[in-house]
């Protein structure tokens, strides 16, 4: 596993680096060094292991980490003060055993790679956001009504299999509602100028007279 050390102190990164190298996690040091590497490690890794005061160019990575990369670990080790604790996952002041730190960071690494999944579905190069509402593809992303997201989560989970309007009004809408067939067509008309936007809209197929089809060697 890949991760990057903030530490000022060379002998605490080298004590640290070599107790959590035997344990299968790999630090490089980040503080000091050019921007364009410090990028580089940060793209590259899984935990981000930061040791005594903070500065304030750290708060703000810690920050930025937590926005781009929310399923990696956020390890302080030996803080100089309480000011930021909460937007850490572990906290750990010495002594402490490395392979019951690594086992820690492996397990909130697995738990947020958990959650995460709960939180999104995925259909080769496009992802459904669960909590958002969002369809992304391509760096491009669609918001989507709720019946719109309901649509795209049926289609989801239903790949290649041809669906007839009956089937798409009985598990999207209230059964006990007096809607027709055509509303599901309404519905889909909509779904698909949406799905233009991020050029995935051959993947949604007509099936004439029949229903719809949502198919996974589209070209767009």
């Amino acid at each position: 596993m890949q991760g990057a050390l903030f530490c000022r102190d060379r002998k605490a990164a080298g004590f640290i680096i070599r107790g959590l190298r035997h344990t299968n996690i790999s630090l490089d040091v980040v503080s000091g060094q050019k921007s364009y590497r410090q990028d580089q490690i940060i793209f590259d890794s899984s935990v981000f292991v930061f040791h005594g005061a903070l500065t304030k160019d750290e708060v703000s990575l810690v920050h930025l980490i937590q926005r781009v990369k929310p399923s990696s670990c956020l390890a302080m080790l030996d803080p100089t003060d309480m000011k930021y604790l909460d937007d850490f996952d572990l906290v750990l002041s010495r002594p402490y055993s490395f392979p019951y730190l690594s086992l820690l960071i492996q397990r909130e690494i697995y738990r947020k790679r958990e959650r995460s999944m709960k939180q999104r579905m995925r259909f080769g190069d496009m992802t459904l956001f669960l909590q958002k509402r969002l369809l992304m593809r391509g760096g491009k992303t669609v918001c989507l009504t709720n019946k719109e997201f309901a649509l795209m989560q049926y289609f989801f989970l239903n790949p290649g299999r041809i669906v007839t309007r009956s089937d798409i009004l009985d598990n999207i809408w209230d059964s006990s509602s007096p809607l027709s067939t055509n509303t599901v067509d309404v519905h889909v008309s909509r779904l698909r100028q949406k799905l233009s936007i991020c050029r995935a809209k051959a993947f949604l197929r007509t099936v004439p007279c029949v229903g719809y089809q949502w198919i996974s060697d589209a070209i767009s």
